[in-house]
C-alpha cells in the first residue's frame, strides 16, 4: 500500500491494475478505470480495491459531473466501464466490502441518472464550466496557444 502523498506508488499500483484489467479483456474501458482510480486515490481514501456504495455515488454523481468534460458517447461508456472494472476487481475485494457484482449492477442501473447528472450544469465546477465555454467558442483544448489566447480574452471580459 502507499501513503496519501506517495503519487509514484499510486501511479504504479493504478497502472498495474489497469494493465491487468486490459489483459483480462477490459473491453476497451481502461480509460474509465484510470479515471475512477484517480478519483479513488485523490478523493476517496486511496484504497484502490475497496469500494463502497457511497464511493460509487460520489464518483458517479459528484466527481464525474463536477470535474469531467465528456461527449455523449464517452458519458455513456462510464457506467459500462465502471461496472466492468468492478467485476474485474471482484477477486481482489477485501472481506468486509460489499459483493462487487452487486456494486457493478448498481452502477449499471444508475446509467440514466448518471447521464442526467453529467448534463446538469448545476453539478459542474467552475473549471468545467470554463472549459465547456471554451469548447463552445471553438477552442481546441489540445492547442496551448489557442488556450492562451482564449484565456487572455476570457480574463479581459467584463463580468455579467
Amino acid at each position: 500500500m502507499f501513503g496519501p502523498n506517495d503519487h509514484e506508488a499510486f501511479e504504479r499500483a493504478r497502472d498495474r491494475l489497469i494493465e491487468d484489467f486490459a489483459a483480462s479483456g477490459g473491453g476497451g474501458f481502461e480509460h474509465v478505470a484510470e479515471q475512477i482510480l484517480d478519483f479513488k486515490w485523490g478523493y476517496l481514501g486511496g484504497d484502490l480495491v475497496n469500494w463502497s456504495p457511497a464511493d460509487l455515488d460520489e464518483v458517479l454523481f459528484g466527481l464525474y459531473p463536477a470535474k469531467v468534460l465528456l461527449d455523449a458517447e464517452a458519458i455513456a461508456e462510464v457506467p459500462l466501464g465502471f461496472a466492468s472494472f468492478l467485476r474485474f476487481l471482484a477477486d481482489r475485494r477485501p472481506e468486509h466490502s460489499p459483493p462487487f457484482e452487486v456494486l457493478a449492477e448498481y452502477v449499471e442501473l444508475s446509467a440514466s441518472r448518471f447521464i442526467s447528472a453529467m448534463n446538469d450544469e448545476d453539478n459542474w465546477s467552475f473549471g468545467k464550466r470554463m472549459w465547456s465555454t471554451a469548447l463552445g467558442e471553438g477552442v481546441d483544448l489540445s492547442d496551448e496557444n489557442a488556450i492562451g489566447r482564449w484565456m487572455e480574452d476570457f480574463n479581459s471580459r467584463t463580468p455579467g
